[in-house]
């Protein structure tokens, strides 16, 4: 009796063992490149009911460019997928670039459009925009316009998807993405001012989307419903995967959830530098910055702001503004015998609109010469000083040869001038740093 129950158990275990060592090594992953409904192209791209696309273009582009928005797709073929049932599954898609807020909202949705008919992605449709941003929710997540370009972004799909994926076994199943977070208000302007609110754009046609299951077979050692291969805390159940700082370790389980930027072991939600390798977390002056980032380091300056961007904080700096401005631009004028030369003379008066001196460069330059006539020379760039709320002359030449050729008479000159600061600090305002001025060349025979 004994012997036939160890019997019993030593087959077990070697059918248990047997079944572990023919799973696969890796979770089951299907991609837009599997089974290409348009020969070449991935299965995945944009719709929009105003902008014309292209069945060649599987850019996965989502959001707003110019006032016009746009909304994704990704088909993934799974007549692989027959037999065995899912039991949770997540989008991996490749960051690619961003534009708008610090963060927008993607919202994933189902699909009713034919597989085929979503992938003949030519001209525009209103009927299959509204389909890709409405119905079920797959889900909805904040990702940042910064990532990393080729950071991969993991979206845990919701039940309603994991369905939806069962009911699709052995056909083709189809993901919606819409940017629910538009506003006409926000993001960083473009062509016209109008809003840019962009995510996953600029993809070309390369990278990775695909998608990832789990299975009834897979191991599942937490019983969170999503297997140990894919599962980002392994031995703590957290069926939601979130991730806040898409490291691919989930909240439940990360020491720093909200990201860990600089490896310097501090968490960026308590370093006083996130950016800047600073273990020991210095902070003289108490503001929050660490002494390694802090632009006033030993005075108090929370904001950080540092108005010419010369790395000192205004807290700190005894120039923190610097502004000149073009005040009176002359030219002398040319008269010369042709063939023969000149001398153009021309005074420019800046003007320092800030309470600081100020070291400044003025460059010159001149054109429209008439045909026949040719810089000799031109100035060099004039250096000079201005004072604290100060104006300040300097004087350049042009010198001008005519061969026989000029009509005799009087010719136009355009004399600019531009004048900077000689720090690499930037100025507030760069409207009056430009001055121009129309010269007369008197030509004579």
């Amino acid at each position: 009796m004994k012997r036939s129950i160890v019997r019993g158990l030593f087959t077990m275990a070697m059918f248990l063992t047997a079944g572990l060592a023919a799973r696969p090594a890796q979770a089951t992953t299907f991609h837009t490149s599997d089974g290409q409904l348009t020969p070449g192209i991935d299965n995945r791209g944009w719709w929009s009911a105003t902008v014309s696309n292209d069945d060649f273009n599987d850019d996965c582009s989502v959001g707003m460019e110019a006032g016009e928005e746009v909304r994704n797709f990704f088909t993934f073929d799974l007549s692989p997928l027959s037999s065995e049932w899912v039991v949770s599954a997540r989008l991996e898609v490749q960051a690619y670039f961003g534009a708008g807020d610090p963060t927008e909202t993607l919202g994933l949705f189902d699909v009713s459009t034919n597989a085929w008919r979503l992938n003949q992605n030519d001209g525009t449709s209103g009927a299959i925009f509204q389909d890709l941003g409405s119905g079920k929710s797959y889900g909805s997540f904040e990702v940042s316009t910064t990532a990393p370009p080729d950071g991969l972004l993991r979206f845990p799909l919701s039940w309603e998807a994991v369905a939806d994926i069962n009911a699709a076994r052995g056909g083709f199943f189809s993901i919606g993405g819409a940017l629910t977070s538009l506003t006409s208000t926000r993001g960083v302007t473009s062509t016209g001012g109008l809003p840019r609110e962009m995510l996953l754009t600029s993809s070309f046609g390369i990278g990775t989307q695909r998608l990832v299951v789990c299975l009834t077979t897979d191991l599942d050692g937490d019983g969170d419903r999503v297997c140990d291969l894919i599962d980002n805390c392994g031995s703590l159940f957290n069926n939601d995967q979130r991730d806040r700082d898409n490291d691919g370790l989930g909240d439940e389980c990360d020491p720093c959830p909200d990201g860990e930027s600089d490896g310097d072991g501090v968490c960026d939600r308590a370093d006083v530098c996130r950016y800047v390798d600073n273990a020991n977390q210095a902070d003289l002056d108490g503001d929050r910055a660490g002494d390694a980032c802090d632009n006033c380091p030993a005075t108090f300056n929370a904001g950080q702001e540092d108005s010419d961007f010369d790395g000192l904080g205004d807290a700190c700096d005894p120039t923190p503004v610097h502004d000149l401005a073009i005040d009176l631009l002359k030219a002398s004028i040319v008269s010369l015998h042709a063939p023969g030369s000149g001398t153009l003379q021309v005074n420019v008066t800046v003007a320092n609109l800030t309470v600081s001196p100020e070291d400044m460069t003025v460059t010159l330059a001149a054109e429209r010469l008439p045909d026949g006539c040719v810089l000799g020379s031109s100035p060099r760039p004039l250096h000079a000083s201005v004072s604290a709320l100060g104006k300040r002359t300097v004087t350049g030449h042009f010198d001008i040869a005519c061969d026989a050729s000029p009509a005799s008479g009087g010719h136009p000159v355009v004399v600019t001038a531009f004048v900077q600061a000689n720090l690499t600090a930037h100025e507030i305002s760069f409207i009056d740093n430009t001055g121009s001025v129309t010269a007369r060349l008197i030509v004579q025979p």
